[in-house]
């Protein structure tokens, strides 16, 4: 575990952590969210007042949003401004943005796994007013998700998961072998004979168990949406 907070190379760390935020380079090590990529390798200790002042002006340098900086830095979110007051990010590269319907995914999924607002904004990289627009209400916290039919898969790689119960249940449970970030596709009412149908429909595709690998230039959340939906209508 990397400890930062040395003196000589402590400015060269934080430049480190502020790469490892900006590139996405975190996520190649299988967590799930920047704060537990931070709780895993880094040793951030306890910080002064003086020394928080400090990184943070040389993270928001180095293009870090605010919102992610207040949890590296494990600080009120408020702060950061104060730190960072009258500063312009020279070369500061810019952050890439997820289609909408992505973020949407991910932020509902996050949300509904009890997750604070300010970790899903520093971890999608998005500024925190827009989070109450992209969290569907099924994933609200005090409204949990429902079971059901669901489907689970990752940016990083086509195969989803097709499958039947509480999808916030089983996607924690699934991301804990996955070393790529999970996120709830589609969700919808069903039981058991829903899930088996939906299994033969796409049997062409199963790639093994519950998982199916859909044809490129098919979308899988839009396949099984509408099968679910006429397969309800013959039941």
């Amino acid at each position: 575990m990397h400890d930062p907070t040395a003196e000589a190379p402590a400015a060269e760390c934080w430049r480190q952590v502020a790469e490892a935020y900006v590139t996405d380079a975190w996520q190649e090590f299988g967590y799930a969210t920047w704060a537990e990529y931070l709780a895993g390798e880094w040793d951030l200790g306890e910080l002064s007042a003086d020394q928080q002042r400090a990184i943070a002006q040389l993270l928001y340098d180095a293009g870090m949003p605010m919102v992610a900086i207040a949890v590296t830095l494990r600080v009120n979110r408020r702060l950061v401004p104060q730190y960072v007051q009258g500063r312009s990010r020279r070369g500061a590269p810019p952050a890439p943005e997820l289609p909408d319907d992505e973020l949407e995914a991910r932020a509902g999924a996050l949300y509904g796994g009890g997750m604070p607002m300010v970790d899903i904004a520093a971890t999608l990289r998005v500024n925190r007013q827009r989070l109450p627009a992209l969290i569907p209400a099924r994933g609200r916290r005090g409204t949990p998700y429902s079971a059901g039919v669901y489907v689970i898969g990752s940016p990083q790689f086509r195969p989803v998961k097709i499958g039947k119960g509480n999808p916030a249940e089983r996607l924690a449970e699934l991301q804990t072998g996955n070393p790529f970030p999970l996120v709830i596709l589609w969700t919808g009412p069903g039981e058991l004979a829903l899930e088996q149908a939906l299994h033969a429909r796409f049997a062409a595709y199963r790639v093994r168990g519950e998982w199916f690998e859909f044809p490129a230039d098919q979308d899988p959340v839009a396949a099984v949406a509408q099968a679910a939906q006429e397969l309800a209508a013959v039941a």
